[in-house]
């Protein structure tokens, strides 16, 4: 019990539940695309593929937990509850310390190149003074956005590169996708958090804009649909079997797309709830990357099975929609007598 309350207390403190299943996915389908691109020998390919995941989840970690120190007094001026000001500074600081140093020897085995360790702590140097005083980055205007999607989604994508020593022009595409996802989401997250910034004091590119938030994000994603479509012609010339993927995909999300406006729940682009192209980053692209490398190596079929324990929270979210829709058809025909 001792046990399980203070895992729970450090999942916690690193807001695990904010990003395990929406912004870790994204950077493990890099990785299992990086596999079909550079196959290596099992197991050196689970192992690299592994280690590579496991250091974004701790860099993640690390980057939320030291935003939470970092806004601590911010937060408690508009009754924001974060463990993170329950515990001794003095503990605070020794936890992120470790978790950072976690994170960088979690790749040790590759800094034989100084590529990779050049990349891992330029990775940490950036997901610091995103937040930190006195640079804190956060609160500068177009500069917080940029250094929070380079960050959080370019940076370990060319660790990764780094580490497979292979950074070419796929790879950079995947880069460049992370960064416009990660300013999309960061747009949508400040502007709604205007109201809770304005009264604590905190200033960021969104106070100071609140009026182009909106036309941004649909620039942003327009620019992210472009890129998709770019990566997937060119991931296509080399596996033939993903233009099926692509297809699917295009028809699934039409048809999920006239589902919401069915059930009045159409997506707002300023909105987390039913985000596009989140289920293309989150489910689809992380097993579909898995299913072609499982079928030239059955053995990737333990990532599989990872990934169907890890997406399980969001899948069902996500799949709830078919049980309200189908449930509404029902109670139509009960209303009309015609199923009792």
């Amino acid at each position: 019990m001792m046990v399980s309350a203070v895992l729970k207390k450090l999942l916690h403190l690193i807001r695990w539940d904010e990003w395990y299943d929406s912004k870790l996915p994204l950077l493990a389908a890099t990785a299992y695309f990086i596999n079909i691109r550079n196959p290596l020998p099992w197991p050196e390919a689970g192992v690299r593929t592994s280690l590579i995941i496991v250091f974004c989840a701790l860099f993640l970690g690390y980057g939320y937990a030291v935003n939470d120190f970092s806004d601590i007094k911010a937060d408690m001026l508009v009754g924001k509850k974060k463990l993170m000001a329950e515990i001794p500074r003095s503990t605070a600081v020794f936890f992120l310390a470790v978790l950072a140093l976690l994170g960088i020897s979690v790749l040790s085995p590759y800094y034989h190149d100084p590529k990779v360790m050049f990349a891992v702590v330029f990775c940490y140097l950036l997901g610091t003074v995103y937040s930190l005083p006195p640079i804190r980055l956060k609160e500068r205007g177009v500069a917080g956005l940029l250094v929070s999607a380079i960050a959080q989604r370019s940076m370990p994508v060319l660790v990764m590169g780094a580490v497979w020593k292979n950074i070419d022009i796929a790879l950079l595409g995947w880069a460049f996708l992370g960064f416009l996802a990660g300013i999309r989401y960061i747009l949508i997250h400040q502007y709604q958090d205007i109201s809770a910034d304005l009264q604590s004091g905190v200033t960021t590119f969104a106070t100071g804009n609140p009026h182009v938030i909106a036309r941004l994000v649909r620039w942003v994603l327009a620019t992210e649909i472009i890129t998709i479509l770019f990566l997937f012609f060119y991931i296509s010339r080399g596996v033939a079997g993903f233009i099926i993927f692509t297809a699917i995909y295009v028809l699934y999300s039409g048809w999920y797309y006239s589902l919401l406006k069915r059930l009045a729940v159409a997506p707002s682009l300023l909105s987390f709830t039913h985000v596009p192209l989140a289920d293309l980053y989150s489910l689809f692209l992380p097993v579909g990357f898995l299913i072609f490398l499982s079928i030239d190596n059955i053995k990737w079929l333990l990532f599989m099975l990872t990934e169907i324990l890890w997406k399980k929270r969001y899948a069902a979210h996500h799949f709830s929609l078919y049980y309200y829709y189908v449930s509404g058809i029902r109670q139509g025909f009960a209303k009309r007598g015609w199923r009792k």
